[in-house]
């Protein structure tokens, strides 16, 4: 028995030892593991840092670009408003003397043709003041007046049926 207690003390310590070196095994594994995690961990925090200074590059590259497209659009916008004020100021001198007889003449042109149709009625009470009818008169004459612009026609109103038509 004695043979058989050794044995168990033996198997017991032996079992100790075991145990103790699971555990440092399991100790070193989890500390391996925090180290790699750590390392992951900085690795990624490094490929951040550098994604994020590449955007914030890429912006600054982006606002630079921005500015100097502004730039050369106001630019361009400058050159092509006074290229055009250039070209409309020469093309506004040309021809316009023209212009403002050609408007004066076709004006009053106009304002004759009114002034003759508002005057009209004047015109015939000076002429013929002992007349009765005159509205009926104001109008036939101006018919007469018509027809006497315009081409001559077939029937056309003449003075002995518009005295006829007035008496």
């Amino acid at each position: 028995m004695e043979g058989k207690g050794k044995r168990i003390d033996h198997l017991l310590q032996e079992n100790d030892l075991l145990e103790e070196e699971f555990l440092t095994r399991e100790v070193e594994s989890l500390i391996l593991m925090q180290i790699v995690a750590e390392k992951n961990f900085d690795y990624e925090k490094v490929r951040l840092l550098q994604a994020m200074e590449e955007k914030t590059c890429t912006i600054e590259d982006f606002k630079l670009k921005h500015a100097s497209l502004e730039q050369c659009i106001a630019s361009t916008a400058k050159l092509s408003v006074s290229a055009l004020d250039e070209k409309h100021s020469s093309l506004s001198l040309k021809g316009k003397n023209a212009a403002m007889v050609l408007c004066w003449l076709l004006g009053n042109g106009c304002l004759f043709a009114w002034n003759g149709m508002l005057t009209s009625q004047d015109y015939y009470v000076t002429l013929f003041p002992d007349l009765d009818n005159l509205g009926r008169f104001v109008i036939l004459m101006t018919m007469r007046l018509k027809n006497f612009v315009s081409e001559p026609r077939f029937g056309s109103i003449d003075d002995r049926s518009l005295l006829k038509t007035i008496g």
